[in-house]
């Protein structure tokens, strides 16, 4: 494994951190806090923490209106598109996945 390989395996071998960016590539529109957490079941002290970590990675992009931050997939980054064609083609050809448990 190389070093660039060795942080990447490390933000993506969590299942929180996977929960989320599945929850944001299932939902196809930014989302809160509060929708992410909906939809993983985790809490928002945990969303907070693996978000920042996604977002310091290149997988996802935060917009603030207002007081209110949305999230989505950083399509904008090679890491975060290359993270949403790898589900596109697995993932999305699996019916009724679920992201939760």
């Amino acid at each position: 494994m190389s070093l660039h390989e060795e942080p990447l395996v490390n933000l993506l071998g969590n299942k929180s951190r996977l929960r989320i960016l599945i929850t944001l590539w299932k939902s196809r529109e930014e989302l809160t806090v509060y929708r992410i957490c909906k939809s993983t079941g985790l809490k928002r002290s945990v969303v907070y923490r693996h978000v920042r970590v996604l977002i310091d990675g290149g997988f996802v992009e935060r917009k603030r209106y207002g007081e209110i931050f949305l999230f989505t997939l950083n399509l904008k980054s090679s890491y975060g598109r290359a993270f949403k064609e790898f589900l596109d083609k697995t993932l999305g050809k699996v019916d009724g996945f679920d992201v939760e448990g």
